[in-house]
């Protein structure tokens, strides 16, 4: 014997359709695939990369050491810097290239070499523009 099914007709619901609400099926289709991409990754998240020109124990570089543990203790360790001191991926120029497709995430150079890209960053670097220090920073206001 087999098993009947009864369908129902349109006639037969009470009152209209409900409405789709576009937005939520988008936000709940988009919060189901991040979730299922996530879940699928069981990659830990990437860690920042910092690159600098100068070598390790410089002002700069012991500053993104302390930037990096910062960063560390203040997120429990979910976000972490690796940084690459002596120009290790590549000279200045390289590293404003890889920052700009996002394969370094802070790169600590001249100021020379972004006057190619931004001319207005030559105005600053122009030789004896500012009278003091003092002055170099009430210009910056």
């Amino acid at each position: 014997m087999s098993p009947q099914f009864r369908v129902s007709s349109a006639s037969s619901r009470h009152g209209p359709p409900d409405p789709v609400d576009r937005r939520g099926l988008l936000k709940t289709a988009g919060t189901a695939s991040l979730a299922a991409l996530a879940a699928s990754c069981g990659v830990g998240p990437m860690p920042l990369r910092a690159a600098d020109s100068q070598p390790d124990g410089y002002p700069t570089v012991e500053a993104l050491k302390f930037f990096a543990a910062d960063l560390a203790s203040r997120t429990n360790g979910r976000l972490k810097v690796e940084i690459y001191p002596s120009e290790q991926l590549g000279s200045q120029n390289d590293t404003m290239e890889l920052a700009q497709f996002g394969g370094v995430d802070f790169v600590r150079i001249n100021l020379a070499p972004l006057n190619v890209l931004v001319p207005e960053t030559t105005i600053p670097a122009l030789p004896f523009l500012f009278r003091s220090i003092a002055h170099m920073r009430s210009a910056r206001a």
